[in-house]
């Protein structure tokens, strides 16, 4: 047992600190990745979820029709129609083609996610320093799962909140891309898709199997607030014309 003290409320995080965080992430990725992770399923036996398994692509199908119900809902709200009338077509029909997008993805690489990264999530001891030492916490998110999606709730979820940096998300994004993907190659893991399309496809892929889902329920039952769901409707736009959706 240890004491680490989370980064939230502690440092004016900003996108300088994926720097101080994607080595460590790297590292723990590539421990696990593809064949690495069969020493390690007698420990995790049948209790850590796996992306590929029957439950979890259930899971996804009955995510995308609620997805599908719930942008109908979304069109009934006269608060919500302007919103996402300009989308409506768009995402309604990728959600039909779905639950399952970009098998690139996959087939790339699975490892032990942590699946929830932000500043609440990631501590160290030693914020004060040049070098930080991370540790990730609260791991009740985790699964098998593609590497990617950790990257994008560490980059993209996080810049889709804090808009001020919307200007320079593409060369963030770029930075962050490139230097995980070094990192994994010093571990031993060599990406044969362009690692910066790898990171579009599963931010598309994670907001049209999950994310879209989550903003729209929020948006239609009050819930909580959908901050995401203009962001999320945007980016899947942008991102379905570059990955060639439509």
């Amino acid at each position: 047992m240890e004491y680490v003290e989370p980064l939230k409320g502690r440092v004016q995080y900003n996108p300088d600190h994926f720097d101080k965080i994607i080595p460590t992430l790297a590292k723990l990725h590539s421990s696990t990745m593809n064949e690495r992770f069969i020493q390690y399923e007698g420990l995790f036996g049948d209790w850590l979820p796996r992306y590929n398994s029957n439950v979890m692509r259930q899971e996804r199908k009955n995510i995308n029709k609620l997805t599908l119900f719930y942008l109908d809902e979304a069109m009934k709200n006269n608060k919500l129609k302007d919103m996402i009338n300009p989308y409506y077509s768009l995402v309604k029909g990728l959600l039909q083609r779905g639950p399952d997008y970009f098998p690139e993805v996959v087939h790339e690489g699975c490892c032990i996610i942590h699946g929830d990264l932000h500043t609440a999530n990631i501590a160290t001891n030693n914020v004060k320093e040049k070098s930080w030492k991370i540790k990730f916490i609260d791991w009740e998110g985790a699964k098998y799962a593609p590497c990617w999606f950790d990257l994008v709730n560490l980059i993209g979820v996080f810049l889709a909140y804090r808009r001020e940096w919307g200007d320079q998300e593409e060369d963030i994004t770029r930075r962050c891309v490139q230097l995980y993907s070094n990192e994994m190659r010093k571990h031993g893991v060599i990406f044969n898709t362009d690692p910066l399309k790898l990171y579009q496809m599963a931010f598309a892929k994670r907001i049209l199997e999950k994310g879209l889902y989550l903003q729209l329920n929020w948006a239609v039952t009050g819930k909580k607030e959908a901050k995401l769901l203009p962001a999320y409707l945007e980016k899947i736009k942008v991102l379905g014309k570059n990955l060639e959706l439509y």
